[in-house]
């Protein structure tokens, strides 16, 4: 009898608190729910997550549940629906917050800013450190305002902002405890902008960022090389830089000012690049790269992964020619730095 009593035993019901918590961060948000109809303990530890992810998985089951012929948008709305109900019956720390539309809305998101608001608010209130957002904005390109952070993000670590014209960091938002950044091309732009706006303000606005992330670049007409030089200027504390090579197109040509810019970074040791083609720009803007920096230690090259590129015969070659072009470059402003490509 104590036999079958100890194997009816709930063994995950008693591990610590922050294990289960872990354990249902690897599922889907909508999995996870399904798990506080077991028991008042798993009711209360699904009131509790620190990790909130509601990406393509959760998407494509709202999509499924609440889409119809009639009106194939409104499971945008019930999206939205459920978020803020999730969000208004949580108890305790958020930890990690993400909201992932990328490609999936066709209706921009602008007439539901408020609700937007209202999440940021309300996670960073509950001591939120790492933020990622990705919405298609649709044809208008309309911006949106971040809320005024300024009491509330305090210990914000990572911030991630992509897709388009949608965001606005208003002047006062409270970003000094950001340690990594990533943007695409537009929220690049719309950041600096933002930046820009914060240096009319008596105290010069400096970042501690440490990880800075490009991490795509979405055809654009115009030269973003000013936003990319100010962006620099802005984190002096920066070790890490990762750049997809396809921003080389909004850098057409980086100035003298991005050499004095660059020697400044004297702690930047690793340098990221992905998405490389063999061409000359490509090589160019490494090369540039490569004379400006001071304390580089490590440049990792990640060739694009385009099937296209090597189905051509004699293209091996050709890449094994850009690959050297790389790697001889004697011009390097670090002696230290050591130079890898990977596939």
């Amino acid at each position: 009898m104590a036999r079958k009593q100890q194997q009816r035993r709930d063994r995950i019901s008693e591990l610590p608190v922050d294990i289960v918590d872990k354990i249902l961060g690897f599922l889907p948000i909508h999995e996870a729910a399904k798990m506080a109809v077991l028991s008042t303990f798993w009711r209360d530890t699904w009131f509790s997550l620190t990790k909130f992810i509601f990406d393509s998985r959760f998407l494509s089951h709202i999509m499924r549940k609440y889409r119809t012929r009639e009106d194939s948008d409104i499971w945008v709305s019930a999206a939205l629906y459920v978020i803020n109900k999730v969000l208004n019956q949580h108890n305790g720390l958020i930890r990690t917050f993400v909201v992932n539309f990328q490609g999936n809305t066709r209706k921009s998101l602008k007439s539901r800013s408020f609700d937007i608001d209202q999440w940021f608010l309300f996670v960073t209130r509950k001591g939120v450190e790492d933020i990622f957002l990705s919405f298609m904005v649709g044809d208008d390109y309309r911006c949106y305002n971040l809320p005024n952070l300024k009491i509330t993000a305090r210990i914000l670590d990572i911030l991630v902002l992509n897709d388009s014209h949608f965001y606005h960091v208003p002047i006062y938002s409270n970003l000094r405890s950001l340690r990594v950044l990533e943007l695409d091309c537009y929220s690049l732009v719309d950041f600096d902008k933002g930046c820009t706006r914060r240096e009319l303000q008596p105290q010069p606005f400096v970042l501690n960022v440490e990880y800075l992330i490009l991490s795509e670049y979405i055809f654009v007409s115009s030269d973003i090389s000013s936003e990319f030089i100010h962006l620099l200027r802005t984190c002096p504390k920066l070790s890490t830089l990762d750049i997809n090579l396809s921003f080389t197109h909004g850098f057409p040509k980086l100035r003298d000012e991005f050499h004095t810019v660059a020697q400044r970074l004297k702690v930047l040791q690793k340098l990221n690049l992905t998405e490389f083609v063999p061409c000359k720009p490509y090589v160019a803007f490494i090369n540039r790269l490569l004379a400006c920096f001071p304390a580089l230690e490590e440049v990792v090259i990640s060739i694009t992964r385009s099937k296209r590129l090597f189905n051509v015969e004699g293209n091996k070659e050709v890449l094994d020619y850009y690959k050297d072009e790389v790697l001889q470059f004697s011009c390097c402003a670090s002696t230290k730095v050591k130079r890898s490509f990977i596939d």
